[in-house]
């Protein structure tokens, strides 16, 4: 682990043996697991809590109900699972959160940037 940590120096020492003794053992458990049916090995990661879920296809989608703020962790959503998000979040549908009534409007890829402003993906 190379990246530049802050704070205490027990946790990055666990983190760092706990990539170096456990990790790979875990990883080859969620391979056996028939549980997990993906084919990519980075979908069964991340389906079994083993690596984030952003930027890996999973069974939640966002409705995100405001774009103009700027900053990532800023952005308001709702989010439902995938099998209700797709009846749900069509465009022109209407989704009611906190009293208010959020209209469908399309369909955008969002993702992070190295200084945590929103960027859309390349196609959308």
């Amino acid at each position: 682990v190379q990246t530049a940590w802050q704070g205490d120096p027990e946790f990055v020492n666990e983190q760092i043996a706990y990539l170096r003794e456990s990790l790979c053992d875990e990883i080859s458990q969620v391979v056996a697991d028939e549980r997990y049916t993906h084919e990519l090995l980075s979908e069964r990661l991340a389906n079994a809590a083993k690596l984030p879920m952003f930027g890996f296809p999973t069974r939640v989608r966002n409705l995100y109900t405001d774009l103009t703020k700027r900053r990532w962790q800023d952005l308001p959503s709702i989010d439902r699972d995938l099998e209700v998000a797709i009846a749900q979040f069509a465009p022109g549908m209407q989704v009611v959160k906190d009293k208010q009534v959020h209209v469908v409007c399309g369909v955008v890829g969002l993702m992070p940037s190295d200084s945590q402003e929103v960027q859309v993906r390349e196609g959308f």
